[in-house]
């Protein structure tokens, strides 16, 4: 089992009924794990470089994004979203909600 160190604090943590039943909750667990130590998955440099200044200054969001492979081959498609000013962690499908991860991933633009 990995150790991993916290850099941020996750708040209250949402994960969305829909993605709950298509992800086993030790894999979320250990995205969330993995977000929390700074290891935010599959993003570019830029978008990590935003979410470690966003990390120091606790302000803005830190955005990881994670995949997983049901035994079916399925591709389901996450992020994990930490908002300092609203104080909590929301877990996502990716197409679940496209509005929302738009929003997203144009702050790290």
């Amino acid at each position: 089992m990995l150790v991993y160190l916290p850099r941020l604090n996750l708040f209250k943590v949402e994960i969305s009924e829909k993605l709950e039943k298509l992800v086993p909750g030790e894999h979320l667990e250990e995205s969330l794990n993995r977000h929390r130590s700074g290891d935010f998955g599959i993003i570019s440099l830029k978008d990590w470089k935003e979410n470690e200044k966003d990390i120091r200054s606790k302000k803005g969001m830190v955005v990881s994004r994670f995949e997983y492979v049901t035994e079916a081959g399925a591709l389901i498609e996450y992020i994990v979203c930490t908002d300092f000013k609203n104080k909590k962690t929301e877990v996502t499908e990716i197409e679940e909600d496209a509005e929302f991860i738009k929003d997203q991933l144009d702050r790290l633009k």
